[in-house]
């Protein structure tokens, strides 16, 4: 069951939504989200919550092994064609290995390649890390095959994380679990794109938890411009992604007509068509959750990230990107942070009837797909196969996006 608040601010109406909230709850958000982080505003938060915002980045498996363990995914390479390399693959703008590292190291430790990642690299000649003009940091994700999506048995464990009696009937869009194929490698964002890279692209700072912002209060003192960019449209996420291509020299990817734009600047209508390429786009639902697994086969929540250097993670605020440890693949709070936009058309029965070779989603639709958890939810919503449907010009402090490009 979804609830929906509204929010009235600076003359706009927005529309807040959390999977964790049921209709039942009576305190407004806004109320809760603007106590301060005392004892007494934690005990409030708690009472309009349906399960404790108490799930942090705890020490858990090391996701690393997880990817040699995995009997599905099929990243070595052995035995699959390797797409030629494009001949303008040189336009791209590569980082320089030292740069990178001393980046990842402010956001982060990204970590080593896996061995498919380096093996891939080497075959179509590109590097397994690169840059944007501005500097997004991303790094190349093998081809392979996964099981997507949830069986029995990890809807029970998501019911687990929930509450006994919880409705499994929530969790039936995941379902069934199925093998899917990804014929090609991908470019990722190594994070979500953050508040300073979206005002570089777009000139602007949509964020709700930033200086003079919604969310001012939270975050006082605080300087955000690591933090991840929220408060963006599904449009909004797709024309960073025609100008970060612009900025690039690189085509659109999208073909976006017709926008129009409310008085927070964000984009609410548009005529939205794919045209294709090698420029900046959102991710597949398919590539998400194959880049999110990074070869782990059964249900794998936020709790199996682990913190650097001590750092704990807040229920009341996003954090700086790379707070936590990356997954094999070396990519930071794909299941923690804000929940991502994705390209395809959402569907709640989609994977019953979703191709097994590189799905885009059903054809048409009325929501957009959201993928991973957020700060604000417990461990149940933060599970890798944890699938929402948005409308593309909603917009709130818990939604924020990453990049991906194909070489």
């Amino acid at each position: 069951m979804r609830t929906h608040r509204y929010l009235w601010t600076f003359g706009a109406k927005r529309r807040v939504h959390a999977c964790s909230f049921t209709s039942r709850l009576a305190p407004s958000l806004l109320t809760a989200w603007r106590l301060t982080s005392s004892a007494a505003a934690h005990m409030a938060v708690a009472s309009v919550l349906f399960l404790g915002l108490i799930d942090r980045c705890l020490l858990g498996e090391d996701q690393a092994a997880g990817a040699q363990q995995s009997s599905v995914i099929r990243a070595d390479g052995q035995g699959e064609r390797v797409p030629q390399q494009n001949k303008t693959a040189n336009a791209d703008r590569e980082s320089n290995s030292q740069g990178l590292r001393d980046r990842t190291a402010a956001d982060g430790v990204v970590g080593p390649p896996t061995q498919a990642q380096a093996n891939w690299a080497r075959k179509m000649k590109i590097s397994v890390d690169i840059a944007s003009a501005t500097g997004i940091s991303m790094r190349l994700v093998p081809p392979g095959e996964f099981l997507m999506g949830s069986n029995d048995a990890d809807i029970n464990e998501i019911v687990r994380l929930a509450s006994p009696g919880t409705d499994r009937r929530w969790w039936s869009s995941q379902q069934p679990k199925h093998k899917v194929r990804i014929t090609r490698a991908f470019y990722v964002g190594t994070h979500e794109v953050t508040q300073e890279e979206f005002g570089k692209v777009m000139g602007r700072k949509p964020s709700w938890f930033a200086k003079g912002q919604l969310q001012d209060a939270s975050v006082r003192g605080i300087d955000t411009h690591r933090f991840p960019v929220e408060g963006v449209s599904w449009f909004d996420a797709v024309e960073f992604c025609n100008t970060l291509s612009a900025k690039d020299h690189l085509p659109a990817y999208y073909d976006v007509a017709q926008p129009t734009v409310n008085e927070m600047g964000s984009i609410v209508t548009a005529q939205v068509v794919i045209r294709g390429g090698r420029g900046y786009r959102l991710p597949t639902e398919a590539e998400w959750e194959y880049a999110c697994r990074a070869g782990r086969t059964t249900t794998v929540t936020s709790r199996e990230q682990r913190v650097v250097s001590g750092v704990a993670t807040t229920n009341e605020r996003p954090h700086k990107v790379g707070t936590c440890l990356p997954n094999a693949f070396g990519l930071c709070d794909m299941q923690d942070n804000v929940k991502e936009w994705c390209q395809d058309w959402y569907s709640e029965t989609y994977f019953r009837e979703s191709p097994p070779i590189d799905p885009t989603g059903p054809a048409t639709g009325d929501r957009r797909v959201v993928r991973g958890g957020s700060w604000l939810g417990s461990a149940w919503s933060r599970c890798c196969e944890t699938r929402a449907g948005r409308a593309p010009n909603e917009s709130d402090g818990t939604i924020g996006f990453r990049v991906t490009k194909t070489p």
